[in-house]
């Protein structure tokens, strides 16, 4: 990405001077092709942050770029990580997907959750609990914070005291659980299903989008491009 500091109010900083996301577009839009552009709308246009996946120390690396792989398909840009202190190295990958997908790092679930709270997020956990509701029982209005938790003990007694509730994927088999990348497919899946059959109202906001696609802008060039367009009178 172009090595552009980004301040509190969302601008990014260079050279001094702030440049809005709005600027941002405005000077680098007309650099793809119409092809590229017409891409680009259509994904952001269908993007949401009505569902955020949260990994709960995963071990298997694969997993989690699984999930990041799953949650760009399905158009939601954004992941929490609360990272495990052992990692098992993958040769599965993304496919790009870590471009799209923007990740926050939190060091625990206290962190992560108060945080997430303060977004609006009701926190619910992927655990096999008695009191955990069926999760097509769920009222899919609320924005929420799904926790896949590790791969052999599942989400943290940390994270089961301070999560606002539990769900649990309906199964028919003699198999209790489903792997966590496939757990978090599935939910994305459902939510997916959700959003799209309401219209916009759980979309990004015309401001979001536009903060979004600055920042996917200024993936696309390197940095001297991005000075020489940026510096043009109409951006300034």
């Amino acid at each position: 990405m172009t090595a552009l500091a980004l301040t509190r109010d969302g601008n990014y900083l260079m050279h001094g001077k702030q440049y809005s996301p709005a600027t941002i577009v405005k000077c680098l839009e007309p650099l793809l092709t119409e092809t590229r552009l017409s891409k680009l709308n259509h994904v952001l246009y269908h993007r949401s942050n009505h569902c955020l996946p949260v990994m709960e120390h995963i071990h298997d690396v694969g997993n989690i770029n699984a999930v990041m792989r799953s949650a760009e398909i399905l158009g939601f840009p954004k992941l929490a990580n609360i990272p495990s202190q052992k990692f098992k190295s993958s040769s599965r990958v993304t496919s790009g997907a870590d471009k799209w997908v923007t990740i926050d790092t939190y060091q625990g679930p206290s962190e992560c959750y108060s945080d997430l709270k303060k977004k609006g997020y009701t926190i619910c956990a992927t655990a096999l609990r008695s009191d955990a509701i069926p999760f097509d029982q769920l009222d899919l209005s609320k924005p929420r914070a799904f926790v896949f938790g590790n791969e052999k003990k599942g989400v943290s007694p940390e994270t089961l005291e301070l999560v606002d509730e539990c769900t649990i994927i309906p199964t028919v088999g003699f198999t209790e659980s489903f792997n966590i990348s496939v757990a978090a497919a599935i939910v994305m899946s459902k939510i997916r299903d959700f959003i799209s059959a309401n219209d916009r109202k759980y979309l990004l906001t015309e401001d979001e989008i536009i903060n979004i696609k600055a920042r996917q802008l200024l993936l696309q060039f390197k940095y001297q491009t991005v000075i020489m367009h940026i510096k043009e009178d109409l951006c300034v």
